[in-house]
């Protein structure tokens, strides 16, 4: 039980806002029920209240890492000339775009440049 509080209370670090409501005993009967049965009880019992023994644990704490976005790059300007033809809007950066475009093409959802071995990965 007490991964299943770790993990709930884990859970709840990421919610901005919650609330804990009490549910009251005549709604919350078969819970208290389930909650009363142990290994000691016997087997009829077990089956009028539906028992399912699990062979692993329910919960799988799997580590998550954040996905942060990438900064642009100098190779974004280039993949998006060479993909939909769109430029920088200052003329300085446009023009140098177009030629360090020019030795790159279009492979797929790979650009490869023609000079060296060197690919730019498209990352979307």
């Amino acid at each position: 039980m007490k991964k299943y509080r770790d993990t709930a209370l884990e859970l709840l670090k990421s919610f901005t806002a919650y609330s804990v409501e009490q549910i009251p005993r005549a709604e919350n009967a078969e819970a208290d029920i389930l909650s009363k049965l142990n290994s000691d009880t016997p087997e009829h019992i077990r089956r009028m209240a539906n028992v399912e023994e699990l062979s692993e644990p329910s919960i799988h704490a799997f580590p998550v890492a954040m996905i942060c976005a990438r900064p642009r790059d100098w190779m974004d300007d280039i993949v998006a000339f060479l993909k939909d033809g769109a430029l920088p809007d200052d003329a300085v950066k446009a023009k140098l775009v177009r030629t360090r475009a020019s030795g790159y093409t279009l492979e797929g959802r790979n650009y490869t440049s023609e000079r060296k071995s060197f690919r730019l990965n498209s990352m979307e």
